[in-house]
């Protein structure tokens, strides 16, 4: 059965290779059925041979599908602790003396007398489920392209790699600009699937300049 959290490019291969057995499967049962004038009946050995031959790349397939899953675990499972404050990103090698006891508690400060303060806790990433908002399908087309960049940036965001969203905010900016001037045209400004989006984009600007300021 296929795991709930295989992206895109997991779930491709999985069914790729699905069916390259599918087919190597039939192929074999063909193959070991077409007979000759010298000879009749059904040729096990042939069908073997072209199992054989659809098998190994087929599981091939599936198991770098695996691969890409398990990635995929490692990814969510990183984004999940960071969030949680269990990992510091960019925390320095250092011994105990020098640790920043203020990056493992990001909700809390430690003041100048050793004691806890409270502080501004990071707000989580506001990601977007893909629920429609246009019918038309070249609309709808473009949308779905400006969730799918803007959800692409919660990673960077958790390990604050602040290079890479720079150099992927330019392309979310002018995707949102043409979108927004659909929805509008549209009428759906105020629908709530927009609204969402416009707190994202707010989210990251936010985000973005708080990085920047540091």
């Amino acid at each position: 059965m296929m795991q709930n959290n295989r992206n895109l490019t997991s779930r491709i291969l999985f069914w790729i290779g699905i069916l390259v057995l599918a087919f190597g499967f039939v192929s074999g049962f063909v193959a070991g059925s077409i007979n000759t004038d010298e000879d009749t009946g059904f040729h096990f050995t042939v069908t073997l041979s072209i199992w054989a031959s659809y098998m190994i790349p087929g599981f091939l397939i599936i198991g770098f599908s695996e691969v890409i899953r398990l990635l995929q675990d490692v990814r969510d499972d990183l984004i999940r602790f960071r969030r949680n404050g269990k990992l510091a990103p960019h925390q320095p090698k250092q011994g105990f003396e020098g640790i920043n006891e203020a990056a493992f508690f990001p909700s809390e400060g430690i003041s100048e007398d050793g004691n806890f303060k409270a502080g501004h806790a990071a707000r989580p990433f506001p990601r977007l489920s893909k629920e429609p908002l246009f019918a038309d399908a070249n609309k709808a087309a473009q949308y779905y392209k400006l969730i799918k960049r803007i959800n692409a940036l919660e990673f960077y965001f958790e390990v604050e790699d602040k290079l890479m969203i720079e150099a992927k905010l330019g392309d979310v900016k002018r995707l949102y600009f043409e979108v927004k001037h659909l929805v509008f045209k549209a009428g759906l400004e105020h629908h709530p699937i927009w609204l969402n989006v416009v707190e994202a984009v707010r989210y990251i600007e936010d985000e973005f300049a708080r990085m920047d300021g540091k």
